[in-house]
Protein backbone atom coordinates (compact mmCIF):
# COMPACT_ATOMS: atom_id res chain seq x y z
CA UNK A 1 0.00 0.00 0.00
CA UNK A 2 2.71 2.09 -0.99
CA UNK A 3 0.93 3.62 -3.57
CA UNK A 4 -2.31 6.00 -3.12
CA UNK A 5 -4.40 8.53 -4.98
CA UNK A 6 -3.49 11.94 -3.50
CA UNK A 7 -0.87 13.31 -4.88
CA UNK A 8 -0.28 17.20 -4.75
CA UNK A 9 2.28 17.64 -7.70
CA UNK A 10 -0.12 15.62 -10.19
CA UNK A 11 -3.21 16.20 -9.14
CA UNK A 12 -3.84 19.96 -7.10
CA UNK A 13 -2.86 23.52 -8.47
CA UNK A 14 0.76 23.48 -6.45
CA UNK A 15 1.23 22.61 -2.48
CA UNK A 16 0.79 26.40 -1.61
CA UNK A 17 -2.60 26.51 -2.51
CA UNK A 18 -3.23 22.48 -1.30
CA UNK A 19 -2.09 23.21 1.99
CA UNK A 20 -4.14 26.39 2.59
CA UNK A 21 -7.31 24.39 1.86
CA UNK A 22 -7.00 20.91 3.86
CA UNK A 23 -5.87 24.16 6.51
CA UNK A 24 -9.65 25.63 6.06
CA UNK A 25 -10.83 22.35 5.96
CA UNK A 26 -9.20 21.02 9.14
CA UNK A 27 -9.93 23.92 10.88
CA UNK A 28 -14.25 24.91 10.03
CA UNK A 29 -15.78 21.88 11.70
CA UNK A 30 -13.21 21.17 14.30
CA UNK A 31 -15.49 21.65 17.23
CA UNK A 32 -18.00 19.03 16.10
CA UNK A 33 -15.57 16.69 14.58
CA UNK A 34 -14.22 16.69 18.13
CA UNK A 35 -17.56 16.69 19.65
CA UNK A 36 -17.82 12.95 17.65
CA UNK A 37 -14.63 11.77 18.47
CA UNK A 38 -15.24 12.36 21.90
CA UNK A 39 -18.26 10.70 21.74
CA UNK A 40 -16.82 7.59 20.25
CA UNK A 41 -14.32 7.41 23.11
CA UNK A 42 -11.60 9.81 22.29
CA UNK A 43 -9.68 10.80 25.94
CA UNK A 44 -7.21 13.03 26.82
CA UNK A 45 -4.19 11.03 28.38
CA UNK A 46 -4.59 7.92 25.32
CA UNK A 47 -1.39 7.16 22.82
CA UNK A 48 -3.34 8.53 20.11
CA UNK A 49 -2.74 7.36 16.10
CA UNK A 50 -3.29 9.63 13.58
CA UNK A 51 -3.26 8.15 10.29
CA UNK A 52 -1.89 10.52 7.12
CA UNK A 53 -1.60 13.78 9.36
CA UNK A 54 -0.82 15.59 5.94
CA UNK A 55 0.67 19.37 6.69
CA UNK A 56 -0.83 18.42 10.25
CA UNK A 57 -3.29 21.04 10.86
CA UNK A 58 -5.44 17.86 12.53
CA UNK A 59 -2.51 16.70 14.23
CA UNK A 60 -2.06 20.84 16.27
CA UNK A 61 -5.79 20.29 17.06
CA UNK A 62 -5.19 17.02 18.64
CA UNK A 63 -2.40 18.42 21.00
CA UNK A 64 -4.55 20.99 22.15
CA UNK A 65 -7.52 19.08 22.58
CA UNK A 66 -5.47 16.53 24.72
CA UNK A 67 -2.74 17.93 26.45
CA UNK A 68 -1.34 15.00 28.03
CA UNK A 69 -1.93 12.56 25.07
CA UNK A 70 1.22 11.53 22.78
CA UNK A 71 0.24 11.33 19.35
CA UNK A 72 1.74 9.49 16.59
CA UNK A 73 1.04 10.72 13.29
CA UNK A 74 1.76 8.65 10.37
CA UNK A 75 2.45 10.76 6.42
CA UNK A 76 3.66 9.03 3.07
CA UNK A 77 4.76 12.34 1.43
CA UNK A 78 8.02 13.30 2.74
CA UNK A 79 7.01 17.35 2.21
CA UNK A 80 3.86 16.84 3.94
CA UNK A 81 5.48 15.27 6.93
CA UNK A 82 8.44 17.93 6.89
CA UNK A 83 5.74 20.90 6.65
CA UNK A 84 4.08 19.01 10.06
CA UNK A 85 7.66 18.55 11.74
CA UNK A 86 8.36 22.34 10.84
CA UNK A 87 5.53 23.69 12.58
CA UNK A 88 5.02 21.45 15.52
CA UNK A 89 8.40 18.98 15.56
CA UNK A 90 9.25 20.64 19.15
CA UNK A 91 6.77 19.40 20.62
CA UNK A 92 7.74 16.46 22.84
CA UNK A 93 4.46 14.50 22.66
CA UNK A 94 4.36 14.27 18.95
CA UNK A 95 6.08 11.89 17.10
CA UNK A 96 6.14 12.13 13.37
CA UNK A 97 7.05 9.31 11.24
CA UNK A 98 7.33 9.22 7.57
CA UNK A 99 6.26 6.08 5.75
CA UNK A 100 3.38 4.00 4.12
CA UNK A 101 1.30 2.98 6.89
CA UNK A 102 1.79 -0.78 6.25
CA UNK A 103 5.75 0.11 6.17
CA UNK A 104 5.47 2.13 9.58
CA UNK A 105 7.49 0.42 12.10
CA UNK A 106 5.67 0.66 15.21
CA UNK A 107 4.35 -1.75 17.51
CA UNK A 108 1.62 -3.71 17.88
CA UNK A 109 -1.07 -2.60 20.78
CA UNK A 110 0.57 0.48 21.25
CA UNK A 111 -2.29 2.76 20.84
CA UNK A 112 -5.19 2.95 22.55
CA UNK A 113 -6.85 5.26 19.58
CA UNK A 114 -6.56 5.76 16.13
CA UNK A 115 -8.17 8.62 13.48
CA UNK A 116 -8.13 8.42 9.51
CA UNK A 117 -9.18 11.39 8.00
CA UNK A 118 -9.87 11.59 4.26
CA UNK A 119 -7.38 8.98 4.18
CA UNK A 120 -8.98 5.59 3.27
CA UNK A 121 -10.27 7.38 -0.34
CA UNK A 122 -7.33 7.54 -1.33
CA UNK A 123 -6.19 3.93 -0.98
CA UNK A 124 -5.99 0.91 -3.37
CA UNK A 125 -7.14 -1.60 -0.41
CA UNK A 126 -8.54 0.25 2.04
CA UNK A 127 -9.27 -3.33 4.03
CA UNK A 128 -5.16 -4.09 4.66
CA UNK A 129 -5.43 -0.31 5.93
CA UNK A 130 -7.52 -1.27 8.41
CA UNK A 131 -6.16 -4.60 9.14
CA UNK A 132 -2.79 -2.68 9.64
CA UNK A 133 -4.30 -0.17 12.26
CA UNK A 134 -5.78 -3.12 13.97
CA UNK A 135 -2.79 -4.80 14.77
CA UNK A 136 -1.60 -1.00 16.33
CA UNK A 137 -4.47 -0.71 18.35
CA UNK A 138 -4.67 -2.30 22.07
CA UNK A 139 -7.49 -4.78 22.74
CA UNK A 140 -10.41 -2.29 22.82
CA UNK A 141 -8.39 0.29 21.19
CA UNK A 142 -10.63 2.47 18.35
CA UNK A 143 -10.46 3.54 14.52
CA UNK A 144 -12.35 6.02 13.38
CA UNK A 145 -12.37 6.60 9.79
CA UNK A 146 -13.73 10.41 8.71
CA UNK A 147 -13.92 10.41 5.00
CA UNK A 148 -16.62 11.66 2.50
CA UNK A 149 -18.96 10.10 -0.14
CA UNK A 150 -19.36 12.10 -3.57
CA UNK A 151 -23.09 11.17 -3.78
CA UNK A 152 -23.45 12.35 -0.56
CA UNK A 153 -21.50 15.62 -0.53
CA UNK A 154 -24.02 17.98 0.26
CA UNK A 155 -26.43 20.62 -1.45
CA UNK A 156 -26.24 23.97 -1.62
CA UNK A 157 -28.87 27.14 -2.16
CA UNK A 158 -28.58 28.39 -5.08
CA UNK A 159 -28.16 24.79 -6.64
CA UNK A 160 -24.46 24.61 -8.79
CA UNK A 161 -26.11 22.04 -11.98
CA UNK A 162 -22.28 21.28 -12.75
CA UNK A 163 -21.77 20.07 -10.04
CA UNK A 164 -22.35 16.16 -10.27
CA UNK A 165 -20.38 16.01 -13.66
CA UNK A 166 -17.52 17.76 -11.88
CA UNK A 167 -17.30 15.11 -8.76
CA UNK A 168 -17.83 12.29 -11.69
CA UNK A 169 -15.02 13.22 -13.54
CA UNK A 170 -13.24 13.73 -10.32
CA UNK A 171 -13.94 10.46 -9.24
CA UNK A 172 -13.19 8.98 -12.51
CA UNK A 173 -9.71 10.51 -12.09
CA UNK A 174 -9.29 9.04 -8.71
CA UNK A 175 -10.42 6.17 -9.31
CA UNK A 176 -8.03 5.65 -11.85
CA UNK A 177 -5.27 6.06 -9.42
CA UNK A 178 -6.66 3.21 -7.29
CA UNK A 179 -8.69 5.56 -4.74
CA UNK A 180 -12.61 6.06 -4.66
CA UNK A 181 -14.64 8.87 -3.84
CA UNK A 182 -17.30 6.79 -2.84
CA UNK A 183 -15.51 5.10 -0.26
CA UNK A 184 -17.95 6.55 2.81
CA UNK A 185 -21.19 4.03 1.87
CA UNK A 186 -18.47 1.30 2.61
CA UNK A 187 -16.93 2.38 6.04
CA UNK A 188 -18.58 0.20 7.99
CA UNK A 189 -18.15 -2.56 5.89
CA UNK A 190 -14.44 -2.24 5.67
CA UNK A 191 -13.96 -2.10 9.08
CA UNK A 192 -15.92 -5.79 9.70
CA UNK A 193 -14.00 -6.96 7.10
CA UNK A 194 -10.46 -5.67 8.93
CA UNK A 195 -11.90 -7.96 12.11
CA UNK A 196 -13.30 -4.69 13.66
CA UNK A 197 -16.58 -4.91 16.46
CA UNK A 198 -19.34 -2.53 17.78
CA UNK A 199 -19.12 0.01 14.83
CA UNK A 200 -20.94 2.97 14.79
CA UNK A 201 -21.58 5.26 12.31
CA UNK A 202 -22.04 8.96 12.36
CA UNK A 203 -22.72 11.78 9.55
CA UNK A 204 -20.68 15.74 10.52
CA UNK A 205 -22.52 18.32 8.75
CA UNK A 206 -21.09 21.57 8.26
CA UNK A 207 -23.54 24.33 7.71
CA UNK A 208 -22.20 28.03 5.98
CA UNK A 209 -24.71 29.70 8.15
CA UNK A 210 -23.01 28.53 11.35
CA UNK A 211 -19.54 28.39 9.68
CA UNK A 212 -19.47 31.68 7.49
CA UNK A 213 -19.13 30.59 3.78
CA UNK A 214 -15.53 31.74 3.74
CA UNK A 215 -15.00 28.36 5.46
CA UNK A 216 -17.08 26.19 3.13
CA UNK A 217 -16.02 27.90 -0.38
CA UNK A 218 -12.51 26.49 -0.75
CA UNK A 219 -13.72 23.04 -1.65
CA UNK A 220 -15.85 24.83 -4.69
CA UNK A 221 -12.80 26.28 -5.99
CA UNK A 222 -12.38 26.03 -10.19
CA UNK A 223 -9.17 26.07 -10.12
CA UNK A 224 -8.89 22.87 -7.99
CA UNK A 225 -9.95 21.20 -11.14
CA UNK A 226 -7.40 22.85 -13.61
CA UNK A 227 -4.77 19.71 -13.21
CA UNK A 228 -8.24 17.22 -14.65
CA UNK A 229 -8.12 19.75 -17.24
CA UNK A 230 -4.42 19.67 -17.82
CA UNK A 231 -4.33 15.99 -18.07
CA UNK A 232 -7.22 15.57 -20.25
CA UNK A 233 -9.80 14.35 -17.84
CA UNK A 234 -11.81 17.39 -17.93
CA UNK A 235 -12.46 19.22 -21.29
CA UNK A 236 -12.23 22.95 -21.27
CA UNK A 237 -15.68 23.77 -21.71
CA UNK A 238 -16.91 21.81 -18.80
CA UNK A 239 -14.80 23.49 -16.58
CA UNK A 240 -16.07 27.02 -17.55
CA UNK A 241 -19.59 25.76 -16.94
CA UNK A 242 -18.70 24.72 -13.74
CA UNK A 243 -17.03 28.41 -13.10
CA UNK A 244 -19.62 30.24 -14.65
CA UNK A 245 -21.97 27.93 -12.50
CA UNK A 246 -19.84 28.79 -9.22
CA UNK A 247 -19.56 32.48 -9.74
CA UNK A 248 -23.21 32.77 -9.99
CA UNK A 249 -23.56 30.62 -6.62
CA UNK A 250 -21.26 33.23 -4.85
CA UNK A 251 -22.93 36.09 -6.40
CA UNK A 252 -26.26 34.98 -5.29
CA UNK A 253 -28.10 36.62 -2.50
CA UNK A 254 -27.55 34.78 0.58
CA UNK A 255 -26.02 31.85 -0.97
CA UNK A 256 -26.15 28.39 1.12
CA UNK A 257 -23.90 25.71 1.25
CA UNK A 258 -23.64 22.49 3.34
CA UNK A 259 -21.39 19.95 3.04
CA UNK A 260 -21.03 16.25 4.69
CA UNK A 261 -18.12 13.93 6.12
CA UNK A 262 -19.13 10.71 8.04
CA UNK A 263 -17.45 9.04 10.62
CA UNK A 264 -17.62 5.54 11.30
CA UNK A 265 -16.28 3.77 14.44
CA UNK A 266 -14.60 0.23 15.00
CA UNK A 267 -13.42 -1.76 18.33
CA UNK A 268 -10.45 -4.02 18.40
CA UNK A 269 -11.81 -7.12 20.15
CA UNK A 270 -10.89 -7.52 23.67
Amino acid sequence: MNSISYDIDSSHRDAASEAARLQVQATAGWTKEMRNLTGFGLRDGMAVLEVGCGPGYITEHLLKALPTSRITAIEIDAALAQQTADRLGSCDRLQIVHAALLDAELPDAGFDFAIARLVFQHLPDPVAAAVGILRMLKPGGKLVIVDSDDALWGLSDPEIPEMDAALQIYGHAQAAQGGNRRIGRALLRILEKAGFVNLDLEALLNHSDLLGLDALLPHLDPDRLLPLVAHGAMSGSTFAAFKASQMRFTEATAPLLMMLLLMACGEKPG
